[in-house]
């Protein structure tokens, strides 16, 4: 390894590029690997310039001892007696191929490159040690919003109020349960706009998005608050625009709830692109609460059957919750089973799953009175059964919320 004004480190990236494009020239580059095809190439261009080289060299000589055998002057009056035979004698030298193929005026080009490779390193060291020394970071830090902190939480109540919605315009008949008792209300009511379920128009001009189906009560299934892509104006602001041109009523026009005082502001833009992506957003979580909709309607035919289900009978995704538990056909069911038909359990079926463990109806006290609520899922259902063998399926396993935001 050669000589080097400043230290390299051995990890130096510049350097391990340097040494894959050109390999070992001259010892200046510390790598291992052998003659590269560069190297070869450079030996024959060199071997032809030194060639070149030593036809100048005589020509140099017997024009120079001509011209001091006629001027009486070494070299001549127009060649310079110092500096030709030192340029001459350099040149040939710095022509001559290494080992390697690379000529001696290649090494010391490469050489000089290490040295600026050594002079950076040795600067930004310095930095660094300074920066350790004193506080403070060399890189620059750009801080970003985190968007999914924020939006998050919105589409996963947007996402809720879709699974409101969709379950109360779905016209699903539970088996073996009484309309007036049915989750869905659209099987219980005659109201108009169950013709049509469709959802709300999206509106970019309003303020919010609302879900009011049928039967959801003044509240409805909740609201999206949308951003407010309008221009404010003065009159909007009050007394601080009594002076349209004063600072106070510019930051107040710009700290509006409407975003776009200044159409080119970041602000305005985004809120822009929020609103021309929401349809799409809300149109793609609508077909997930539709599936999950569905989904819950299986689930609660099928634990309010009366009568034990055959394995075609049972919805697929059931199916497979109960092969991954491992019970037989028999089992995977809400009946409390019986060997001889009484209440005696099967000693194969003796903890039933899915009525001990994973219940869709709740006992609630209304009036000192226990009521059954249908409809009324355990959570566990939902994050064992629903989730991973419904729903996840569906979306290929996708967090389809943060999908979208993203």
């Amino acid at each position: 390894m050669s000589m080097n004004l400043f230290t390299i480190p051995a990890n130096d990236q510049s350097i391990f590029y340097l040494g894959q494009i050109f390999g070992n020239i001259g010892g200046v580059l510390p790598v291992t690997n052998g003659p590269l095809l560069l190297g070869v190439m450079f030996k024959v261009l060199n071997t032809a310039a030194l060639s070149v080289g030593a036809m100048i060299v005589v020509y140099t000589t017997v024009a120079g001892l001509l011209s001091t055998a006629s001027e009486g002057e070494f070299l001549g009056k127009k060649w310079s007696g110092l500096w030709v035979p030192i340029r001459t004698v350099l040149g040939i030298i710095g022509l001559f191929p290494s080992s390697g193929g690379y000529c001696a005026i290649q090494v010391i080009i490469m050489w000089l490159i290490l040295q600026g490779v050594g002079l950076a390193d040795t600067l930004w060291t310095t930095v660094l040690t300074f920066m350790e020394q004193n506080g403070g970071s060399p890189y620059a830090s750009v801080s970003f919003p985190d968007v999914n902190a924020k939006i998050k939480p919105d589409m996963q109540r947007l996402f809720t109020g879709l699974v409101c919605y969709e379950s109360l315009a779905a016209n699903y008949q539970i088996t073996g349960i009484d309309n007036s008792n049915s989750p869905y209300l659209c099987v219980a009511t005659d109201d108009p706009r169950c013709q049509d379920t469709s959802l709300p128009a999206f509106d970019p001009a309003s303020t919010s998005y609302n879900l009011d189906p049928v039967g959801a009560g003044a509240s409805g299934c909740g609201q999206l608050t949308l951003c407010d892509s309008g221009v404010p104006t003065p009159a909007s602001i009050g007394s601080a625009c009594d002076n349209v041109n004063s600072t106070e009523c510019i930051n107040a026009l710009k700290s509006a709830p409407q975003k776009c005082y200044d159409s080119n502001s970041l602000d305005c833009q985004l809120c822009k692109a929020q609103l021309q992506v929401l349809p799409g957003i809300i149109s793609v979580l609508d077909s997930v609460a539709k599936k999950f909709v569905e989904l819950d309607y299986e689930y609660q035919n099928f634990y309010n059957s009366s009568t034990i289900q055959g394995a075609n009978q049972i919805p697929s995704w059931i199916q497979n919750f109960c092969n991954a538990q491992g019970l037989q056909n028999k089992c995977c069911t809400a009946v409390i089973i019986g060997s001889d038909g009484t209440s005696t359990p099967d000693p194969q079926c003796s903890h039933n799953t899915f009525y001990n463990n994973f219940p869709a109806d709740t006992i609630i006290s209304k009036g000192g009175t226990n009521i059954t609520s249908v409809g009324s899922v355990s959570s566990d259902a939902l994050t064992k059964i629903y989730v991973p063998y419904g729903l996840l399926p569906y979306t290929n396993n996708v967090d389809f919320i943060t999908e979208r935001i993203e």
